[in-house]
C-alpha cells in the first residue's frame, strides 16, 4: 500500500504529533508499505515532498514560538506526491489538508484524517483565558466544517478525544487508536525502596496547558521538599518562568530536552512520574514513563486523556490545579515503597496494551477500511445492485412523517403490550444513555419481537432488518416497509453494500436492529449460535453493541394460578476494543455479547 502523510510541521521533533508520524511511518515501512510525506520540512529523500511555509498574520508569529509551522498548498506538488497512492492521511486541519482532500478526491484516492490538534490546545496556546469555552466551541465547528465533514474515517489518539468529537456531533467514523509506545521503553529497573534522593519526572512541552507550575508548588509545600529532585524534560515558551519559580522556591530541579536514549535513562533513574496537563489528547510521554515502570500521579480533568485512561486507581489521580492534593499523593507514594513496587509492575503490564506494533497495525486497518469504502462506492453504481441500494435508503420525507407518527402513536402500542401481553422492560436506560448510533441485537423468538424491542427503544425509531420475503409479503409487507425496514443481503455484492450502508446509518446516529442468530425459533429458551455480521458492523463503525433478550416466563399469583409475562431485558452497551486488531475485536464483541445475553436470561428467572 502507498500512503501519503500530509503534515505541515514534520521536521519539528519536539512535537508529539510529529513523533507519532515518524514512528508510524517507520513501522509501516517495516510492514512493507511505502509512506510519502508532504510537509514544509527540507528533509531529503525521494519519499519527501516539500511545500513552502505559509505566513498568516498574527497567527504565525505566535505559532513559531510553539514550533508550529503552516504549509502553503501547491496542487502540483500534491498531485505528484499522490501518483499511484492508495490513501492520503492528514494530521492537522489546516489549509494544506483542505486542498489535499480536494486533490485526492479528484484523483479517486481515499482520504483519512487524525484529530491531534485539539481545540483546547489552540485556545490555551493563544492565551484566550476567560474566552476559553466559546473559542473551543467555535474551533470544533470550524475544523468540522473545514475538513472533517468531507471525510468518513478519523483517527483519534484516545477514546477521550473520540468522545469529545461525539459531544460536538461529528458524524465521522471515529477510530480511537493509541499513538503507541516502543519496545525500547519497556525496561527492567530495580528501583530502591527508600532512595536518598527521591526523583520525580515530568515530561512535556513547557506551555500553559501543561501546568508544570502546579508540580513546583506541590513540592514546595511537601514535607519531603528537601528529599525530592525534580526532572523537567521538555522545552517551550514557559521555560524561563518555570526556572525562576524553581529558584524562588529553592527546589532541586533539573531542566533539559533529552533525546530518546537519554530520556529512557532518566525514566530508569526516576522513582515517580507526574503529569499535570489540563489538556492532553493522549500523552505519549505518559505511555513511555509508565512502560518504563514508573507509577504515575495524573491530573483528573475531562480534557486530559491520561487521568481518564491510564490511572489504575484513585491513588494515581489528583484534583486539577490543586497543588496540596498533588503533594499528598506524592507523599503517599514516598511513604509506601512496597505499594509503589507492586503498582510499578501493574502499570508496566497494563502498558502492553499500548505497544506501537499493534497501534500501527490498527492504523493500517483504518487505511484498508477507507480504501474499501471507495470500492463500495463504485459497486453501488453497478446496475446489478442499484435496486438493492434504493431499498436500503428509504425516502427521507416519508421517514420524517413515519417518525412523527411513531412518536405520537407508539405509546398506545406500548400500553397494549403492557396491559394485554404482559410485556415488562428492564434496563431501558441503557439505550437512553447512547447519544450516538449503535447496533441493537436480540434473540429471535417471536413474530413480533421487533415490536417488543421498539417499545424499549422509544422514542428513538431504530432501523430494522428483515429477510426480503417479509418486505414483499402480500399481507404485511407494506407495513414492514412503512417503518423503513431494510432487507438483509442475498449475495456477496449486496452484503458489501449492506455492511457499508449500516455503517453509514450508525455513523449518522441511527440505531440499527439485527438478529445475530439469523433464524426464528418460536419461544426458544436458549440462545442459538451468533453470526458475525452485527459485530463486524459495530467494529467497522466503532459503535457499541446493545444486547437485549426476550424471555417468556410464568409468574405465580397469590391464588396459586400463573400469569404469563414477557420480560425484555436490556444490557449495558458493549464497545469495540481500544486495543485489539479487527479480527480479535469482532470475536471479542461477539463473545462478550453472547455472555451478556446469557446473563440477561438469568436476570429474568
Amino acid at each position: 500500500m502507498i500512503i501519503v502523510y500530509i503534515i505541515d510541521s514534520y521536521g519539528e521533533f519536539s512535537n508529539g504529533t510529529t513523533m507519532t508520524a515518524v514512528r508510524s511511518k517507520q513501522k509501516l515501512e517495516e510492514m512493507g508499505h511505502e509512506v510519502r510525506v508532504v510537509s514544509v520540512s527540507n528533509i531529503e529523500g525521494k519519499e519527501y515532498y516539500q511545500l513552502k511555509q505559509r505566513y498568516i498574520p498574527i497567527v504565525t508569529p505566535v505559532s513559531k514560538k510553539q514550533n508550529t509551522y503552516f504549509a502553503k498548498p501547491d496542487k502540483k506538488v500534491l498531485r505528484k506526491a499522490f501518483e499511484g497512492a492508495d490513501v492520503v492521511h492528514f494530521f492537522f486541519p489546516w489549509k494544506s489538508a483542505q486542498v489535499a482532500i480536494k486533490v485526492a478526491k479528484e484523483m479517486g484516492i481515499a482520504v483519512t484524517g487524525s484529530y491531534h490538534m485539539c481545540p483546547e490546545h489552540v485556545a490555551y496556546g493563544s492565551g484566550m483565558g476567560k474566552f476559553f469555552s466559546p473559542v473551543t466551541w467555535f474551533l470544533y465547528k470550524y475544523f468540522k466544517h473545514r475538513v472533517y465533514k468531507v471525510i468518513d474515517r478519523v483517527h483519534c489518539p484516545s477514546p477521550v478525544m473520540a468522545n469529545r468529537l461525539k459531544e460536538q456531533r461529528y458524524k465521522n467514523i471515529l477510530h480511537p487508536i493509541t499513538n503507541g509506545v516502543g519496545k525500547q521503553f519497556f525496561i527492567d529497573v530495580d528501583r530502591p525502596d527508600n532512595p536518598e534522593v527521591f526523583q520525580i519526572l515530568i515530561i512535556g512541552r513547557l506551555s500553559l496547558e501543561k501546568r508544570q507550575e502546579v508540580l513546583l508548588k506541590a513540592i514546595k509545600h511537601s514535607k519531603y521538599k528537601e528529599k525530592i529532585k525534580l526532572v523537567i524534560a521538555g522545552q517551550g515558551p514557559k521555560e524561563k518562568k518555570l526556572k525562576l519559580m524553581a529558584k524562588r522556591y529553592k527546589l532541586n530541579v533539573e531542566f533539559g530536552f533529552y533525546k530518546q536514549k537519554d530520556l529512557i535513562k532518566k525514566i530508569a533513574e526516576s522513582d515517580l512520574y507526574v503529569h499535570t496537563a489540563e489538556v492532553e489528547t493522549e500523552g505519549i510521554s505518559v505511555l513511555e514513563a509508565l512502560a518504563g515502570g514508573l507509577v504515575p500521579v495524573l491530573a483528573n480533568t475531562p480534557f486530559s486523556a491520561p487521568g481518564q485512561i491510564f490511572a489504575l486507581d484513585e491513588r494515581s489521580l489528583f484534583k486539577l490545579n490543586k497543588h496540596k492534593d498533588l503533594a499528598k499523593k506524592i507523599e503517599y507514594w514516598i511513604e509506601n515503597p512496597a505499594e509503589r513496587q507492586k503498582m510499578s509492575k501493574e502499570y508496566q503490564k497494563f502498558m502492553q496494551n499500548f505497544n506501537i506494533d499493534t497501534a500501527v497495525k490498527r492504523l493500517y486497518e483504518m487505511f484498508v477500511a477507507a480504501v474499501h469504502d471507495e470500492k463500495i462506492r463504485l459497486i453501488e453504481k453497478r446496475d446489478s445492485v442499484k435496486g438493492y441500494v434504493k431499498k436500503l435508503r428509504p425516502n427521507k420525507f416519508k421517514m420524517a412523517i413515519v417518525k412523527t407518527l411513531y412518536f405520537i402513536f407508539m405509546p398506545v402500542a406500548i400500553g397494549f403490550w403492557y396491559v394485554f401481553k404482559g410485556l415488562r422492560i428492564n434496563g431501558r436506560k441503557n439505550i437512553k444513555e447512547i447519544r450516538t448510533g449503535g447496533i441493537i441485537i436480540s434473540n429471535h423468538v417471536h413474530d413480533y419481537d421487533s415490536m417488543m424491542n421498539a417499545c424499549a427503544t422509544y422514542p428513538r425509531l431504530a432501523v430494522y432488518t428483515a429477510i426480503p420475503e417479509n418486505l414483499e409479503h402480500d399481507s404485511y409487507g407494506n407495513f414492514v416497509r412503512l417503518f423503513g425496514t431494510i432487507p438483509i443481503p442475498r449475495n456477496i455484492e449486496e452484503t458489501k453494500v449492506f455492511v457499508s450502508e449500516c455503517t453509514t446509518k450508525v455513523k449518522n446516529g441511527d440505531l440499527v436492529f439485527i438478529y445475530p442468530e439469523g433464524n426464528l425459533l418460536y419461544k426458544y429458551n436458549n440462545l442459538q449460535p451468533f453470526k458475525k455480521g452485527a459485530f463486524h458492523i459495530a467494529h467497522n463503525a466503532m459503535v457499541p453493541i446493545v444486547p437485549t433478550r426476550i424471555n417468556f416466563v410464568k409468574k405465580k399469583k397469590k391464588n396459586g394460578k400463573y400469569k404469563k409475562r414477557i420480560i425484555l431485558n436490556v444490557g449495558k452497551p458493549i464497545y469495540p476494543s481500544y486495543y485489539m486488531l479487527k479480527r480479535d475485536s469482532i470475536d471479542d464483541l461477539l463473545n462478550m455479547s453472547y455472555r451478556a445475553m446469557e446473563i440477561l436470561k438469568e436476570s429474568s428467572e
